[in-house]
């Protein structure tokens, strides 16, 4: 959802930790891919999903070990582009994550470029709680520099902000 109109960008973003029957969810499966939320599948008290080839019991014992990264985690999607708790594009060791690379849109380097230009406008409309981490890795990421939020998603945002810092 991403579209261009005079002096602005508007972008919707997704919320991966909520990752259900989407679009972005179906065609991940229908790669190959598995998406295993981190508290509910894997078991750790972070935020996100992983999304692997990995075979499960390979990432079973990556987090028996303790080898899970919160970097690794996807937390959200801008136009498809999977981003981490941080704000950083996801990746798969030194690499943009293989989705990431193929996807037919904006790249987030220059959504970013966009929202540091002044007088451009990059707006993030959204609501719920739900989306909160997703939404504070977004602007953390500097690819949004315009929200509307409702009170919910508002004070979940405030709460990451108080809990990990500024965004």
């Amino acid at each position: 959802m991403g579209a261009r109109n005079a002096d602005a960008v508007f972008v919707g973003i997704g919320a991966l930790a909520i990752l259900g029957p989407t679009t972005l969810r179906i065609r991940l499966e229908s790669e190959g891919y598995n998406i295993l939320s981190a508290k509910e599948d894997l078991g750790v008290d972070k935020e996100g999903c992983l999304i692997t080839k990995e075979p499960l019991d390979k990432v079973r014992e990556k987090v028996k070990k303790n080898e899970i990264k919160e970097e690794e985690l996807a937390v959200g999607d801008i136009l498809f582009h999977l981003f981490n708790i941080n704000g950083q594009e996801l990746k798969e060791g030194e690499e943009l994550h293989p989705f990431n690379k193929r996807i037919p849109s904006i790249p987030l380097k220059d959504l970013q470029n966009l929202a540091k230009s002044e007088g451009v406008p990059v707006v993030a409309v959204a609501m719920g709680a739900e989306k909160g981490t997703a939404v504070y890795a977004a602007l953390k990421g500097g690819y949004v520099n315009t929200l509307i939020a409702d009170d919910s998603l508002a004070n979940a945002i405030i709460t990451l902000y108080s809990r990990r810092g500024y965004c």
